[in-house]
């Protein structure tokens, strides 16, 4: 049985982009893990593939202590999600 983790962000400048990639990579060097990268503009065209998963980590660059308005507003509005998540991370 495999887990399937799906990693959603949001990236301006590449830096939440690079470390969103870099969780795959840690997550699919795990025996039996699966991973893949979403950016969060285009979250409402990937439903199906959200649903499947086993596990969902959020990132997002911040601004003022807070993360991107793109990611809390954008996409699905992954705002509450953000900060309720235990696999969530930031970067400015």
């Amino acid at each position: 049985m495999s887990v399937r983790v799906v990693v959603v962000y949001h990236s301006e400048g590449g830096r939440t982009r690079a470390l969103a990639e870099a969780a795959c990579r840690g997550a699919a060097s795990v025996e039996g893990v699966e991973a893949s990268a979403i950016d969060a503009s285009t979250a409402r065209e990937s439903l199906e593939e959200l649903a499947r998963a086993d596990a969902i980590i959020f990132g997002a660059p911040t601004y003022m202590g807070s993360a991107s308005s793109a990611f809390t507003t954008g996409g699905l509005g992954f705002g509450f999600l953000y900060f309720a998540s235990q696999g969530a991370f930031c970067s400015k």
